[in-house]
């Protein structure tokens, strides 16, 4: 049994009758996937407690579920034996074939850079994802996104880009940015 969930710079562990609770609906909406969620549970040891961060860490946490994700399916090395059934517990039903290739915290400066639809998927394209390449959870990824965008993102990890009709973002620029954010290059 685990020990507590805290929620992190709240000082107390997660419990409705301190008023530091997050319900499960509302972190769907913000973290992807369920899996992300089970990822936390099952890497961490049931006899100590779980600091849940929805800021920043929710990143990071997601950014260690897709280097499981890799390592699973051998395109990526962790030192972690337990990795594989690790990222087994992580999935109810059937796992994926493959990662899907878009990072999320790529997503999440994609969505903040470009407003409207056509837009955001040209990019995605230029990145590497192929329409119907996933199970139409996109759309939803997307959601999620701009719901933790709006609720828990630090505001100083925004991108703020201009308005349609002000400066456009130059490759060098976008490029800088990516790398800022640790994303690697930004693939044209």
């Amino acid at each position: 049994m685990y020990e507590r969930i805290l929620l992190k710079g709240k000082g107390g562990a997660m419990h409705s009758s301190t008023g530091l609770a997050i319900a499960a609906s509302e972190m769907i909406e913000f973290a992807p996937p369920p899996q992300i969620l089970r990822f936390l549970i099952a890497k961490t040891n049931p006899a100590r407690h779980i600091d849940f961060d929805p800021g920043m860490g929710l990143l990071s946490l997601i950014d260690e579920f897709e280097k499981y994700e890799n390592a699973y399916y051998g395109l990526d090395t962790l030192k972690d034996e337990d990795f594989r059934t690790i990222y087994e517990l992580s999935y109810i039903r059937n796992l994926p074939h493959g990662p899907d290739g878009i990072r999320f915290r790529h997503l999440v400066t994609l969505v903040q850079i470009y407003q409207d639809r056509d837009s955001l998927m040209a990019a995605l394209r230029r990145s590497g994802y192929r329409e119907g390449s996933g199970d139409g959870g996109l759309e939803f990824e997307i959601s999620v996104v701009k719901n933790w965008l709006s609720k828990y993102a630090p505001r100083a990890g925004e991108v703020h880009a201009p308005a349609r009709g002000g400066r456009r973002w130059s490759w060098t620029a976008m490029r800088r940015l990516c790398w800022r954010l640790s994303l690697g290059p930004y693939r044209i």
